[in-house]
């Protein structure tokens, strides 16, 4: 463990962060921004990993923290907020659906491309749509975020989404973002890590100015 002061604009280090491939997209640009200004040394590494691999590789150091729409973890870990978004819809900009209000007619009419992400916070979506009763009409079954803007914008499908990710990924001429017709909670972004590195100076600063930089960040 490191015990001497971690000094961000001489350090030469590279940091495992623990990412799905929509907060690659749209977190890790404004990590990435953070290190050149304070911290030019400093490297970041993008780890993939499964929910369930996710503990193991905090706790022996493969990984140095996580970053996302986590769920609770217990006894060993702990978490910081990051921010928090709404939910919002896509759909291609000349879809018909997009047309002046969306509605939750409109939201129940429409075919869907549902990503299907194990073991995140997502899953919250399909669990207020049981509740509620409201089975969806699927078009399309995907692994991951990035894809789906592509998807909607060359078909009729739309898809539910974190707002502040719809605004990044989905912003521009062929898709639309709307806002969602159903009362769904908000998504949190936080960080998580193991409480074996809680007091190295590193991974305590990293912590410490990531929670500085998103605590600016404004989602339209």
């Amino acid at each position: 463990m490191q015990t001497r002061a971690f000094e961000p604009a001489t350090v030469q280090r590279t940091f495992n962060i623990i990412m799905t491939d929509i907060a690659e997209a749209v977190i890790l640009p404004r990590v990435l921004d953070m290190c050149r200004g304070s911290a030019p040394g400093v490297s970041i590494r993008a780890l993939n990993l499964s929910i369930d691999d996710t503990p193991d590789a905090l706790k022996s150091g493969e990984a140095d923290i996580a970053i996302g729409f986590l769920p609770e973890f217990s006894g060993q870990f702990y978490q910081r907020f990051l921010f928090d978004t709404d939910y919002a819809c896509i759909a291609a900009a000349d879809n018909p659906i997009a047309k002046g209000r969306f509605t939750l007619k409109k939201y129940l009419s429409a075919r869907h491309v549902i990503p299907e992400l194990q073991g995140t916070g997502h899953s919250v979506v399909q669990q207020t749509l049981e509740r509620q009763g409201i089975e969806l009409k699927v078009g399309a079954r995907v692994p991951h975020f990035l894809s789906i803007p592509f998807v909607v914008a060359a078909s009729d499908l739309i898809a539910t989404i974190p707002k502040a990710f719809g605004t990044t990924l989905g912003a521009g001429p062929s898709v639309k973002v709307l806002p969602h017709p159903l009362d769904l909670p908000k998504v949190e972004i936080k960080l998580l890590w193991h409480e074996r590195f809680h007091a190295e100076p590193a991974n305590r600063l990293l912590r410490e100015q990531l929670v500085a930089v998103f605590k600016t960040v404004k989602w339209v």
